[in-house]
């Protein structure tokens, strides 16, 4: 009986627990609402559903919100495909129109001069613009459509990754790095566009992780010239003196291109002009 009742309290204080752990259902909430992110009206399900799963403050959301960054970029990718496929098709239809155009005045001419032959001719090309308009119309509505859808995608993806940013600030140990884990699980530091946004959550985060992602991300082969020179610049709010000894070599390396911006990241860190690697090397040697 003594046993049992120093048990009962620790399973009080689980099952306290577990039904404060909100992160599961508001996940469930969040990923159901994902499914809404292209319908029309889709924000209104959708920013609730973000903003709930972000207030738990759980290290475990940065995945799923960093995933959903992904998917905003890859939808936003398929659409402007779409929307090139649908222009394509209607520049089809307006060389259609104006070719219909020019047979009607034609033909028009012909009915004028005495031609009674041509009215159902006259007629067929009449029905046949009208159908092309509507294409046309209907087309430009789906442009239209997309557009705004875009234009949602974008605001979404502003928001998500502040929302990421948010998520890694003032995390350690293995909070931050299941945080950072679940950043680098979602975005492809090969993809430009991926990667640039992974550059920017890291440059904001505060992480003390953030040097050793930066300088991964700057030595990643197949990470794009604009994303290495955003890590270079985004390790200035970050440089130990690991970070500062790997600018040195690529300074050393690439003098006249990677290493001048390196240079300039050394000396906006150093807060003054480092003018040779000698002068850089020295500044790092007073770093902790």
């Amino acid at each position: 009986m003594a046993a049992m009742r120093r048990i009962l309290p620790l399973l009080a204080v689980a099952a306290v627990a577990v039904a404060d752990d909100a992160f599961p259902l508001r996940l469930q909430a969040f990923e159901e609402a994902r499914a809404f992110t292209l319908e029309p009206g889709g924000q209104a399900k959708v920013y609730p559903a973000v903003e709930a799963l972000v207030a738990t403050g759980d290290a475990r959301a940065v995945s799923p919100v960093s995933s959903y960054v992904l998917e905003t970029i890859t939808s936003e990718r398929r659409l402007l495909e779409d929307a090139r496929r649908i222009q394509k098709e209607m520049g089809e239809t307006m060389e259609r129109l104006e070719a219909v155009s020019r047979e009607l005045a034609q033909l028009d001419l012909k009915e004028k001069a005495g031609d009674r032959t041509v009215g159902p001719a006259i007629e067929q090309r009449k029905s046949e613009r009208m159908l092309l308009e509507r294409q046309n119309e209907r087309r430009m509505k789906e442009v239209e459509q997309i557009d705004r859808t875009i234009g949602f995608l974008r605001e979404l993806r502003g928001r998500l990754v502040d929302d990421c940013v948010a998520l890694l600030k003032g995390r350690k140990g293995d909070e931050a790095a299941t945080a950072v884990a679940g950043v680098r699980r979602a975005l492809d530091v090969a993809d430009k566009e991926q990667a640039l946004v992974l550059v920017r959550i890291f440059a904001a985060s505060d992480l003390a992780e953030a040097e050793d992602q930066l300088l991964d991300i700057l030595a990643a082969p197949k990470a794009d010239r604009a994303v290495r020179l955003r890590a270079q610049y985004a390790l200035a709010r970050h440089l130990s003196r690991r970070g500062a000894e790997a600018l040195v070599r690529l300074w050393e390396r690439e003098p006249t291109r990677a290493g001048v911006h390196a240079q300039h990241v050394l000396s906006l860190a150093a807060k003054k002009r480092l003018a040779t690697i000698e002068e850089a090397r020295a500044w790092i040697a007073t770093l902790p």
